[in-house]
């Protein structure tokens, strides 16, 4: 199952989260929820339409991870290009608990503008996306 839902005034992808399911043809029907975590990948900073000047961003967050694989951090222009990347792992206990995360990218834009930044945990199995956060912030040079 996946769900994901676009920004309403740019129409790009702005958040995501999947989950394995298997159907079963018999059996009484059962959905279990999580009420442990409200989200399994957030971004604390920067914030939502903060400023960032000088050529680099500093990202942290929290995840709490489905396998033991490195979180994607991207800054995407608002034609979806790629303007840094960089891979970071989750420092957490024990795999399926909670951990946090940080880096940092050098960026370069010839003007101010805004852009998302993305955090992607990837999967092995499809999906291949597992979960995915973003936030908007303003880049100046």
């Amino acid at each position: 199952v996946e769900v994901s839902y676009n920004g309403i005034t740019t129409g790009q992808l702005e958040h995501i989260s999947t989950r394995p399911v298997v159907f079963l043809s018999v059996g009484p029907g059962r959905v279990h929820t999580n009420q442990a975590v409200a989200e399994e990948l957030t971004v604390f900073s920067p914030r939502h339409d903060q400023r960032v000047r000088g050529g680099v961003i500093n990202v942290s967050g929290a995840a709490l991870l489905d396998e033991d694989l490195p979180l994607l951090v991207e800054l995407l222009d608002r034609t979806g290009q790629v303007l840094a990347s960089a891979e970071v792992e989750v420092q957490a206990p024990v795999l399926g608990e909670l951990g946090t995360f940080q880096t940092q990218l050098t960026y370069s834009v010839p003007y101010a503008q805004y852009v998302r930044l993305a955090v992607t945990e990837r999967g092995l199995r499809p999906p291949a996306v597992r979960h995915y956060t973003s936030v908007r912030v303003y880049l100046e040079p």
